[in-house]
């Protein structure tokens, strides 16, 4: 509580889950990113999403509370950020807050503060990120996962600009703005009774939602440049091979920009060239069979054979043992599936 206090971005009570400690110095470091690879980013935005950044920039201007809707992965911190920088809230701080980190036991005291011995264990006293965002933006990640018996409370701080920490006498002021978001289904959870209806239609006065990255194909490319110029060795020129863009764009990105920066920074670090080739940004569809042909030694020829023998076998699969239909998704002749599958 006291390096929270000193200023601590977050912390995990031990035992300490090695997922949850990789998943938030992510978060940290992707909320860090330099001036310049932001200023790339927001220069190749689709139409989508400069029609998406423009209605952004517009709500940025009230202190309406705003909610992000999105899949995981597709920049909801990112777009709050921005929203922070074109609001009047600018010159203050912007805190973000992950919900679904909150320990149940302390997550009041992390998000409104407490008095000096409130409870056992409050040796000092410690204002509470709503404190820290005050004149600010507080950044409400994962809105889906605040405890229930937190929302109400949440919602007093959204209607009436005040909170009252644990152990407080008096209600103190807010002055910053409220930004929430998630990738859950709230309204799916109004009806199952795990979120406030009243605390959904305070949080959604501005709603937006983020289109995930396999709406924007035309950003994939341009976007995989950027963070592979931001993985680069100083001195160094990465690019990636020709090959390996259609793969990039017909990839379905279920974890969208934060898929696509992980594979290539995980295929620059890993690279023994500094072309970028499908292997390295897919490992998980390399074929095993021609690798082990090749490793035999086999011919050129062979190797072709066995990898058509494989794609037959995987679209006679699909098809549930048709042939036409494999022969028309292949583009051969029957008698060419029918070859290859004996």
């Amino acid at each position: 509580m006291r390096l929270v206090k000193a200023g601590a971005r977050d912390y995990l009570i031990k035992p300490v889950d090695t997922d949850a400690l990789v998943t938030l110095i992510q978060q940290m470091v992707q909320g860090s990113e330099s001036v310049a690879l932001e200023k790339d980013r927001r220069e190749q935005r689709t139409s989508s999403m400069n029609a998406f950044e423009a209605t952004l920039g517009k709500a940025a201007r009230s202190d309406l509370p705003l909610l992000l809707l999105g899949e995981t992965g597709v920049g909801k911190e990112r777009a709050a950020r921005l929203a922070h920088a074109a609001s009047r809230c600018a010159s203050g701080p912007f805190v973000p807050l992950n919900c679904a980190a909150l320990p149940l036991d302390l997550a009041e005291s992390l998000l409104f503060g407490h008095e000096k011995g409130a409870f056992t264990g409050a040796v000092s006293r410690m204002p509470g990120v709503v404190r820290e965002a005050d004149q600010g933006t507080l950044f409400l990640d994962e809105i889906a996962e605040l405890p229930i018996a937190l929302q109400s409370k949440l919602l007093r701080l959204l209607q009436e600009k005040t909170y009252r920490p644990v152990g407080a006498i008096e209600q103190r002021s807010f002055g910053g703005r409220v930004i929430a978001a998630t990738h859950r289904d709230l309204k799916a959870m109004i009806q199952a009774g795990t979120f406030r209806e009243d605390l959904y239609f305070r949080l959604a006065v501005i709603e937006l939602v983020i289109p995930p990255l396999r709406e924007r194909r035309d950003e994939i490319v341009p976007l995989a440049n950027a963070f592979l110029a931001g993985s680069a060795p100083e001195g160094q020129s990465l690019s990636i091979s020709a090959e390996a863009m259609p793969l990039l764009l017909d990839h379905s990105w279920p974890g969208n920009i934060r898929e696509l920066r992980n594979r290539i920074e995980r295929a620059a670090a890993l690279r023994d060239h500094d072309v970028l080739t499908s292997a390295d940004l897919f490992p998980e569809r390399a074929p095993v069979n021609a690798r082990s042909d090749l490793d035999a030694d086999q011919t050129l020829e062979a190797v072709a054979e066995a990898a058509i023998r494989s794609r037959v076998a995987a679209a006679l699969q699909a098809t549930g043992g048709n042939q036409t239909e494999a022969a028309r998704r292949l583009g051969v002749s029957r008698t060419t599936v029918w070859k290859y599958s004996k």
